[in-house]
């Protein structure tokens, strides 16, 4: 029988994660949708991808097997500041985009791939938009 009294030490293993948010914008100054997005990752051997377009949603697998998901928004941000940024950057398609942490560096991949094909940029959901990935 184990004594119960005995304390174990855990070791903990530290996990390196990518910094960056979790959150993020994907903006183009052209009218565009998933179906566009989800087109343009098929030339992308290492992501697969599921499309609900309809509901204006598609899921990027990477190839961790974690998912970026990107969800149709509203160029309609409400702070004046955002407001300024949108119209600066001539936003007519804006993109809700989730990132698991641990899977940033893939994200980050398909990020500029699609900024590359498609124009537009990914920047971070924070409070000055970083950080930026693309833009033409």
């Amino acid at each position: 029988m184990k004594n119960k009294t005995k304390k174990q030490k855990i070791k903990k293993q530290a996990v390196s994660v990518p910094e960056g948010p979790r959150y993020w914008f994907y903006m183009s100054p052209d009218s565009t949708g998933v179906r566009a997005i989800h087109d343009c990752l098929k030339e992308m051997d290492a992501v697969q991808t599921e499309i609900w377009e309809e509901a204006g949603v598609l899921e990027v697998i990477l190839p961790d097997g974690h998912s970026m998901d990107i969800e149709t928004g509203k160029p309609d941000l409400k702070d004046e500041y955002s407001k300024r940024f949108l119209e600066e950057h001539q936003v007519k398609s804006l993109f809700y985009v989730t990132v698991v942490p641990e899977s940033l560096k893939d994200a980050k991949d398909v990020m500029g791939y699609v900024a590359e094909k498609l124009g537009g940029f990914f920047c971070g959901d924070t409070e000055d938009f970083s950080p930026l990935i693309g833009g033409r």
